[in-house]
């Protein structure tokens, strides 16, 4: 997702996103909190996505070009 997106997302759709999934984390592991504030916060997840999105794109791209190259027709 691009960051334009997490942005509008997490700060005005659902400002509490990150508090709420910390708060999860602690109910069902309670010495995850310093992973927990790592892991759930606006940097982190816009990083996260756009790694994503680029290792898709090259994994597509790949694939793409496999299917679409030219035979040598010698």
């Amino acid at each position: 997702i691009s960051p334009l997106v997490q942005v509008i997302f997490h700060e005005i759709i659902s400002p509490d996103f990150f508090d709420n999934a910390i708060a999860n984390v602690m109910k069902t592991k309670p010495g995850n909190k310093e992973f927990a504030t790592g892991y759930f916060n606006l940097q982190s997840f816009i990083s996260q996505g756009f790694l994503n999105i680029l290792s898709l794109g090259i994994i597509l791209s790949a694939i793409a070009a496999y299917f679409i190259q030219t035979k040598n027709r010698n």
